[in-house]
């Protein structure tokens, strides 16, 4: 669980530093290619996620 708490922790984190970035270059093109990237992100740490959750369960843990 503590893992779990770390990874959203970072996670928010990284959106709020990225989104202050976008928000600074106030670029359209710039801007959609950081949500892009962003969403791509958050999907890879959630399946990272839970594929750490479903392993931490098979093993007993």
């Amino acid at each position: 669980m503590v893992v779990v708490v770390v990874v959203v922790v970072v996670v928010v984190v990284v959106v709020v530093v990225v989104v202050v970035v976008a928000i600074m270059m106030a670029e359209v093109m710039k801007v959609v290619v950081v949500v892009v990237l962003l969403l791509v992100f958050v999907m890879v740490v959630v399946v990272v996620v839970v594929v750490v959750e479903m392993v931490e369960v098979m093993t007993g843990n």
